[in-house]
Order: C-alpha cells, then structure tokens, then sequence
C-alpha cells in the first residue's frame, strides 16, 4: 500500500499522506467521545432525480482477498499468515484501534477544508462520501478506485469503460459491475453497467487487457440532476456522457447484486463507544433507497478528490427520527438549507464497523 501511495502523481502527496495515517499507530487518540461536525448535504431532490433508472439484477460482498480490514471498536493484532499490510481482530491492547480511528477522523476533518471549495454555493460544513450498496440482503458492495483509460462507444448498445488496475474481485453468477464517473463540481456524473453476470460468462461483462481491464456498460443511468430527471427508464446519449465525464480521471467501481454506488454529503460525523457515526439525509426514495430497504450493509467511499485516495468504510445503515440524534438532523436540514434544497425526507444514520485505505492503480 505504502508503495501505491508513493506512485501517485505528484500534487496528491497529501491526500496520499492522510490515507497512509490509517496505518500510523502512534497517533494518539484525542476525545474518542466527541462529536465531530462534518459533511455536508447532498444533491436536492431535482438532483436526486437523476438517479431514477432500471437496474441489471446482481449480488455482492466485500472481497475476502482485500479483508486487511481495520476491525472497530475492538483491539487489533497484525495476522503473521497474511502479508503485513492485512490485519484482523484480536489481541489486548485497544491503543491501536484508537490510532486507526484518531487517523480516520483525522481525515474526516480534513476533507471539510479541502472540498470546500469546489462546492462554493454551498455555505455548510460537508464531506462528499459515496455509498456502495447491494440488494443481497448481508453482503457489502466490494468497491475499489480505478483510474479511467478512456471511454469507448462501441456500436448503439454498449459503451465500454477502459480502467486500469483490477475489480475489486470478480462478479458471481446474479451480480453485475457499475463504473461510478462524475464531475463532482458540475453535480453532473453517470453510472455505467454491466448485466447481470449469467453463468460463467464473465467476458459479457468485461476482459483484461494489456493496460488493465475493459468494462462492457449496457445501461446508463444519471447520478446528478440532469435533462433526464424524470425518466425512469433512461436512454442517454453516449455523446453526452462522453462530454461531460470523459475527462475525469478515476472511475469508483462497485461489483454485487444490483450493485450502486451515489453521492452523498455527509453533514455530521461522531464517535461514541469508540463507534464512528456519519449523518446524511435523503430526498426521493431511489436506487439506493430501494438497495437500503433489502439490504442494510453499505461500503462507504470517502476520498480526497483530488488524488482519489481514501478510505473504504464497512458498516450499517440505519433510518433515524429526527429526535433520536437532534445535533445530526440540525446539522443535516441546515445543510439543505444551504443548498436551497428544502427539508431532507429521510436521514440516515451509517455505523462503520471496519474500514481501509483505497487508492487507484497506477
């Protein structure tokens, strides 16, 4: 991991140097109890609109090759079977899981600083997070940050995304991929998928090649507020995605059963009992609400946007009452408000249970 980071290009060294804290476990821990303001509200509901559209059917989990998982709230010990970046839980002392998570907030409260420009019409403190979802009830998408090649339309029914690096593991029989491209700024992105993975045809899906991988996208579907809001079943044009995506750099990847991965501001984050919290409100009830009503388990992206390194948070979504966490939902409608949004029509609470440091291939 240590030698990933150092091949990011050059500009990025900071956003790579908050993620290699993850592993720092001499940062002490300051206040595990207090509450950290962060995030900040997602697209209203017009943007939210974006997100309508007809899914392929999948299934996921978080791949068992990556697991070198930081395990919270519990003590850690480094795993001598598994290479030494892998850890597990055990061991006695808690002091290494406060350093990891001292680490993680550490980050938390950086990104506030660093994103805030880029979303200057928004006057409330915020972090741009992703959610990673699945409609296979107890599994977690398994994610991962792949730098874009390019992007290739190939005849009227397909556009294929050139990514380097790998999955995040390979899709099983139900599940599909979705390639996540947006401009974070414009609030203007789409999501690329394959189908649904039948059999052991996993070459209608994608296919190495000698820079990396090639994924075949059958649908499209909008992720911001754009033309198409209020069409359910989408048919965009593959010259718009080109021109308005096709420039970015890196691509966030999902693979499970109807896998999907949205932006979501985070406009609240805390820890209590040694457990990291992160607040944010929705809008239309969508493609993740409908993954959240089967599926309840969320990998959680959270990255500097810049080099697009970060943390892969793994945990629990929960739907709260506004009375249940009265300093969140302020937080949460107060950022609406800032958008001009309106009042959030639900809020969800996410609980992190482990977590890792991601970042693209180089």
């Amino acid at each position: 991991h240590q030698q990933e980071l150092a091949r990011l290009p050059a500009g990025r060294e900071e956003g790579a140097r908050q993620a290699q804290e993850l592993r720092a476990p001499e940062v002490p821990l300051a206040q595990v109890d207090r509450r950290h303001p962060g995030g900040e509200p997602r697209q209203d509901a017009a943007r939210r609109r974006g997100e309508v559209g007809r899914q392929a059917s999948v299934g996921d989990e978080m791949d068992t090759g990556r697991a070198h998982l930081v395990i919270g709230p519990g003590p850690l010990v480094r795993d001598r079977r598994r290479d030494a970046s892998r850890w597990i839980a055990g061991g006695t002392d808690p002091g290494d899981v406060d350093a990891q998570l001292q680490a993680l907030l550490t980050f938390l409260d950086a990104q506030r600083a660093r994103q805030a420009p880029r979303f200057p019409s928004v006057k409330s403190e915020k972090v741009l997070s992703f959610m990673g979802t699945t409609s296979q009830a107890g599994t977690h998408a398994a994610v991962s940050v792949n730098r874009v090649r390019r992007l290739e339309v190939a005849g009227s029914q397909e556009l294929r995304v050139h990514l380097a690096g790998a999955l995040p593991r390979p899709p099983l029989p139900g599940e599909c991929i979705s390639v996540h491209i947006t401009h974070v700024e414009e609030y203007q992105g789409y999501q690329v998928k394959t189908r649904a993975l039948a059999g052991a045809a996993t070459a209608e899906l994608f296919e190495a090649d000698a820079g990396g991988l090639v994924i075949r996208g059958s649908q499209i579907y909008t992720v911001h507020h754009s033309p198409y809001t209020m069409k359910f079943f989408e048919r965009i044009p593959f010259d718009e995605v080109l021109r308005t995506v096709g420039s970015i750099p890196c691509a966030l990847v999902a693979v499970g059963e109807t896998a999907n991965l949205s932006p979501r501001f985070i406009f609240h984050h805390e820890v209590k009992a040694g457990r990291l919290a992160l607040f944010h409100g929705d809008g239309l009830a969508l493609k993740t609400y409908m993954n959240l009503r089967a599926n309840r388990q969320e990998t959680r992206l959270v990255l500097d946007l810049d080099g697009w390194s970060g943390f892969a948070l793994k945990g629990t979504d929960e739907e709260f009452q506004p009375h249940q966490h009265p300093e969140a939902y302020e937080r949460i409608c107060a950022g609406f408000a800032a958008g001009n949004w309106g009042k959030p029509s639900r809020v969800f609470r996410f609980v992190a249970d482990s977590w890792q440091p991601v970042a693209p291939a180089p």
